[in-house]
């Protein structure tokens, strides 16, 4: 975790330009982060037929399932950085680190998995 704290301040610099040019741009990617992460526990939620939002049965299959959904969101970064403009400079291992440090940005403003009770 601490080697990705260091990159906080890489990402939020990259949030500062984005805003520069589109002022709700860091909103945006955020909202779409959680958008998918909503989405993926959705589809388990269904898969496990729960329907109640707010109980511990839907934070323990949040919980059992963490790593599959963060990696999910992850690989949908990863595919809009691929598709972006630009990106013919970029190494596809720094696309996948860079991606990683985008999530775990969100899921330090706690748009990723649950905010803590």
């Amino acid at each position: 975790i601490n080697q990705y704290f260091e990159y906080v301040v890489i990402v939020e610099s990259a949030y500062e330009i984005i805003v520069e040019e589109k002022p709700l741009g860091k909103d945006k990617v955020l909202r779409n982060i959680n958008n998918v992460y909503l989405k993926q526990v959705g589809e388990l939620c269904a898969e496990s037929e729960i329907t109640n939002p707010n109980t511990e049965e839907r934070l323990a299959l949040i919980r059992e399932n963490s790593d599959n959904i963060i990696k999910h969101v992850i690989d949908h970064v990863k595919q809009i950085c691929l598709r972006s403009a630009g990106i013919e400079t970029l190494d596809i291992e720094d696309i996948d680190i860079h991606s990683q440090y985008i999530v775990f940005h969100a899921f330090v403003e706690c748009k990723v998995l649950e905010k803590p009770a």
